[in-house]
């Protein structure tokens, strides 16, 4: 895993930045947002395949780092077979532009949000949900978004998304 840093970002307002933060560490409220960026620029559409994600860091009503998290194949949605990657398990929202009711409920059965947005911009999608305004889709109804007949590692069965039932050469 690569991690490229980037300074802080912005203040927002307060109030309503501390509203949205649902973590706390002793008196500092913190949270953690990921967005999938496969081209490291725009929110990518297909959460399955994301290989680059910003994690997003924010504290007492700012964000505080940015940093771009680089994951090789074997840790994507689809690939990896555990409950979460080791780069979102520290993550209370991830904001994708698409992602299957799976991964969605994969995602809220580890205490994550996960929101499908058509805003492109990092950052921009960032500042909406913080301020309450991030636009949001329902995730697509199949199970990964893209339809069937697209390869998958495994398949799931219905008791659990998270325990394979039949891997895939």
């Amino acid at each position: 895993m690569l991690v490229h840093g980037v300074a802080a970002l912005s203040v927002l307002s307060a109030n309503t930045l501390l509203s949205r933060c649902n973590t706390s560490t002793g008196t500092t409220n913190t949270m953690k947002i990921a967005i999938t960026s496969q081209d490291r620029t725009y929110i990518t559409d297909h959460a399955g395949h994301c290989q680059h994600f910003w994690i997003y860091e924010i504290a007492e009503a700012v964000v505080t780092q940015k940093t771009l998290i680089d994951v090789p194949h074997e840790q994507t949605f689809h690939e990896f077979a555990g409950p979460l990657p080791a780069h979102l398990q520290d993550v209370q929202v991830l904001i994708a532009g698409g992602m299957g009711q799976s991964l969605n409920q994969r995602l809220a059965r580890n205490g994550i949000e996960g929101l499908v947005t058509a805003e492109t911009q990092p950052d921009v999608a960032v500042s909406a949900y913080l301020l309450g305004h991030l636009p949001t889709i329902a995730p697509q109804q199949t199970a990964c978004g893209f339809g069937e007949g697209h390869p998958h590692p495994y398949q799931y069965n219905s008791r659990s998304l998270d325990q394979p039932t039949n891997v895939r050469k």
